[in-house]
């Protein structure tokens, strides 16, 4: 009768089985058992400096470059205004979605307009609130120079993506908001639970400003 096989232990990414004698084992002599690794080599064998070169230029092949991760997925084409994500060029298209784009019109905060007519955006700020504080908010649009190229983004404070308040617990704050933006706009708040009456999707739980 063959021995039974202890359930394999797993150590980093090796899986290795340990054969232990036949009959029943308890767990607190496991440890005094010591079984034996099977198929393990007593030495370590040591990587040839060809074999680590292939290992290197695999990776390197695999990681797309930053600059050719942002062209068109193949076989994809771009219509109305449409800007496709940058994916990895090796990655093909799921067949019949080539060159399908939403039924609505593409959209992008300053289209057509000189970016350089919109103050930089600046990085977020924490703004430190005690009970009782309030804090104006102005929704505007910025630029922010992303790998060379000059974009317009919606900007809250000036800020991207806007101050950190932070506040003791229990605190109740004001936060006054003035959107300056052609178009109406609500506010989502993350970390904190607020009524839908002021966090909710507009024209369902709260009015858009």
């Amino acid at each position: 009768m063959p021995s039974p096989v202890l359930p394999s232990t797993l150590v980093g990414s090796i899986v290795t089985c340990y054969r232990l004698p036949a009959g029943c084992l308890d767990v607190s002599d496991a440890a005094e058992t010591a079984p034996t690794p099977l198929m393990t080599p007593k030495t370590s064998i040591p990587m040839t400096r060809a074999a680590g070169s292939w290992l290197v230029a695999l990776l390197i092949a695999t990681l797309p470059l930053p600059i050719a991760a942002q062209d068109p997925m193949p076989g994809m084409t771009m219509a109305g205004g449409w800007r496709m994500i940058p994916m990895d060029p090796n990655m093909p298209m799921l067949p019949g979605l080539e060159g399908t784009v939403p039924v609505v019109g593409a959209f992008l905060p300053g289209a057509g307009m000189d970016a350089s007519m919109f103050p930089e955006a600046r990085r977020s700020e924490v703004v430190v609130m005690e009970d009782g504080d309030t804090l104006d908010i102005s929704v505007s649009l910025v630029r922010r120079d992303l790998d060379g190229h000059q974009t317009v983004m919606f900007g809250y404070n000036g800020q991207y993506p806007g101050p950190l308040i932070r506040a003791p617990k229990d605190a109740t704050l004001i936060v006054r908001v003035t959107n300056e933006i052609d178009m109406p706009t609500t506010i989502h708040w993350h970390g904190v639970r607020i009524d839908n009456a002021y966090d909710g999707v507009p024209g369902l739980t709260q009015e858009a400003i």
